[in-house]
Order: structure tokens, then sequence, then C-alpha cells
């Protein structure tokens, strides 16, 4: 074969023959002096950039525009450049981003991406739905480092690896004087509660939202109703009806601990036992509701600045209609549970968290020589964090449970009438019965870690 200095070179208005068929099966190239000397004579010289056309419609200026739309570049101090192109939004659609410039934090590691509207910004901690295009490090007022994260140029996890919380909107919640979020779900973008708001939670709530930050109130309603209050006719030696749900209390046998998982609301205690000398109507005293529910699941952040509570509710002391008539104390239903999820939360020292069980009602008694025990109080809630990073920062994390209810006359003959028992959920309800009602039991705090994959 024919080495590449025999080949012709042709120009306009040469005639065609043989050589000239050799020639376009092996075309000339410009030659590269730095590297083409050292290739073997048979093969052709180098096809470099210089070799193409960069009029419009060739191949080099349309692939050099594929391969560096919206690339990110160092600009001049704290700034980076970045080029223009189409992109298609997490909405489906498509926006066009002209070239540009934008600011970027002295001395951080920050992300530059596309926002669900279309525009350029830049966080060290970007939301999810975004569309990340570089990372970029600035050290001293300049660009030290940028890595190029655009979709075509990054290495993902597999996908079953991803642990995905929250949710997408773009509404915004912000409240800074008083609402009620019935039961339900809700979503938003940001979900703010301000110094001076006052969200009530009616029951149970899940709220999902890229960023949640709470410097002011949010409270969980009572969730089961306790049993009680009822006309009574009958004599007792102890707690009546059972209360309701999973660790409701049973006349005077306490409610027992269980999974917030099969549950997230508190149970209510059972009802106060009524005695009298005769058949006399009076109303019995009401066990104590159980604490509600709210679920808060951010795919970015939690700040919490202010308060949570989930209490449950305290028994009711009955109405006494006659002379003649002992009531003993209802049981305090159980606390409620908080239930926080997010890549990432934070208490502040100020922050209050509270699943207090309620306390069990006093025992009453008119009867001239019985007397009536108080209720059970009712067992704490649970509050769950779960997140790869949580910082609490002395936050105040209240888990007690109720106090029971004060004895009247306990030292009455025969025995004084025995209480009703507290609820349980985090912590086991308070005994009743014929000996003095006990305090609910400790609630639950887990904390719950897993690796972030983004």
């Amino acid at each position: 074969m024919a080495g590449i200095n025999n080949k012709k070179v042709w120009v306009n208005g040469d005639d065609t023959d043989a050589a000239w068929f050799n020639a376009a099966q092996n075309p000339t190239f410009t030659k590269n002096p730095a590297t083409d000397n050292l290739i073997n004579p048979d093969e052709n010289w180098q096809l470099t950039n210089n070799s193409l056309s960069r009029a419009s419609g060739n191949i080099l200026p349309e692939w050099e525009a594929f391969r560096d739309a919206l690339k990110v570049s160092p600009g001049t101090g704290l700034s980076v450049a970045y080029a223009g192109g189409a992109i298609k939004l997490p909405d489906g659609a498509i926006a066009t981003i002209a070239p540009s410039t934008i600011a970027v934090p002295n001395n951080a590691t920050s992300t530059v991406y596309v926002q669900e509207n279309g525009t350029v910004a830049v966080s060290t901690d970007p939301p999810p739905m975004t569309i990340p295009l570089a990372l970029v490090t600035t050290v001293a007022g300049t660009v030290t480092g940028v890595v190029d994260l655009r979709t075509p140029y990054q290495l993902f996890p597999r996908a079953e690896t991803v642990k995905i919380l929250g949710g997408f909107s773009t509404t915004d919640f912000v409240l800074s004087g008083n609402a009620t979020f019935s039961l339900g779900e809700y979503l938003f973008r940001n979900f703010t509660i301000e110094a001076t708001g006052v969200l009530t939670v009616d029951k149970f709530v899940t709220v999902y939202c890229t960023d949640a930050v709470i410097n002011g109130s949010i409270i969980v309603t009572q969730s089961f109703k306790g049993i009680g209050g009822n006309t009574r006719t009958i004599y007792g030696s102890g707690g009546f009806a059972t209360g309701i749900g999973i660790g409701a209390s049973s006349g005077s046998s306490p409610g027992t601990t269980y999974n917030y998982r099969v549950s997230s609301s508190g149970s209510s205690g059972s009802e106060g036992a009524v005695e009298g000398v005769s058949y006399i109507f009076c109303t019995s005293s009401k066990g104590g509701d159980g604490g509600g529910a709210i679920i808060i699941e951010a795919s970015r952040s939690i700040t919490i600045n202010g308060q949570i509570t989930a209490i449950g509710g305290s028994g009711v002391i009955g109405d006494v209609l006659s002379s003649a008539v002992a009531l003993s104390g209802g049981g305090g239903g159980s606390g409620g549970s908080i239930i926080l999820k997010s890549k990432k939360i934070t208490f502040a020292s100020t922050a209050t968290l509270s699943v207090l069980g309620g306390n069990g009602a006093p025992g009453i008694s008119t009867h001239p020589t019985s007397g009536a025990r108080g209720g059970g109080g009712g067992g704490g809630g649970v509050i769950v964090l779960i997140a790869p990073t949580i910082t609490k920062n002395s936050a105040n994390f209240i888990l007690s449970g109720g106090s029971p209810g004060a004895d009247n006359n306990p030292s009455s003959s025969p025995p004084p009438l025995g209480g009703a028992a507290g609820a349980g959920f985090g912590g086991i309800g308070g005994t009743g019965g014929n000996a003095p009602g006990g305090t609910g039991g400790v609630g639950l705090l887990l904390e719950r870690t897993f690796l972030p994959v983004f």
C-alpha cells in the first residue's frame, strides 16, 4: 500500500481518474506536526477539529452545542458562568435557558441547579425535584473547583437504594395566626408556622413537604373518646366500661403498650364506677380521650423552634345527684404520637415536643361510709425521629405518663370504690382498682437513622 505522502491532493478543476478514486477511499486530513510523524506511514493523518468546518450546520459546532449545553464554568471572583440550553422540568414542561452568570457563596461547596420554574439557582443544600448542573467549591473569594453534575456525566446509585421522603408541591403554607387542619393529608413545598402561628390538628394529619419550620405551635386534639358520663343505677367494685383503642384500659386493668405503626393514635381510659346506698341516678366519671397524631415528612429538612403537643385527655369527674353516692375516678387517656421524617431534623433549645399522658379523675363521695379511689393516669405517647442527621440541642421531649386522681375517704369501711385504670401507648396505663391509682408509664422517644442516598 502506498504511503500517505504518495496520495494525491485534489483541487477544484482536476480531472477525475483512477487516482481520484484512490484518494476518495483514503482521504488526506490536516497534519498534526506534534503527533502525525509518529504514526504508521501507511495510515492517514489524524482527523482534528481544525480539519472540520465551524460553519453552522456542520458536525463540529453541533456537537459542541450538544456537549456544552448548560455547562457551568468558573467566572470572575465569586461567580460562575453557565451556557444556555433547553431542559425538561419535573412537570414535563420544556424551559429554554439563556447563558448567564450567577454568584456563589464564599468558602463553601454549593450546587448550581435548575429550579422547578426553569430558573438557575445556587444552594449548599438544594431541594428535591430540581436538576443539578454543577458542584462548585470556593475558597477565599475564588472558584477553586467545578464538578460537572449534568445528567449525562453522572453515575447514580441503584434506584432501589434511595429512601424517598416528603412530596412535591409549588404551594407554600405560612401561618402567622390560627388555623385548623382536619383529618387527612396535606402537600406543600415550604410548611412554616411562624412564632405567632397556632395550628390545630384535628385528631390525625400527615403533612408532606420539602422544608418544615415550626416557630410557633402545633396542637393535636385527642382522638379516641373516653367512655363514661353515663347515668348509672348499679353498684360497682371497680371501673366500668372499656375505653377505645389498642391500648385502652378495661375497668381497673391498665392499658398495654403497642407499636405506633399499628396505630399512631393514643387510646382512651375506662369509665369510673358508681356505688350508692340505693339505686340513685348519677353520672359516672368519664375516661380521658386518647391523644391524636401528627406526621411531618419533609424531603429536605425539619426545623423545630417552637412546640408540638399531642397529649392525652384527663378523666372527667362525674355528677353526683344524691347525698349517698360514691364515684370512682375515670382513667386518663394515653398521649398521642409525633412522627418526624426528613433528611435533616434540627431542634432549637427552645423546642418542646409533648406526648404527655392524661391524668386520672379524682374519686368523689357523698356516701356516709364509702370512699372512692381516683383513676389511674394514662401512659405517655410516642415521639419518632427518622433522619440521617438529628440535632436535638437540649430540646424538651415530654414523655411522662399522667398522674392518678386523688382518693376520697380511702380509709372507709367497707374499702373504697375502686378507680378506673389509665390507657397505654408508649407507656403502660396507670393501675386502677381498690389500691391507690397508679401513674401512667413513661412514653417512648425513638430515633431511627438511615443512609442518605441522593
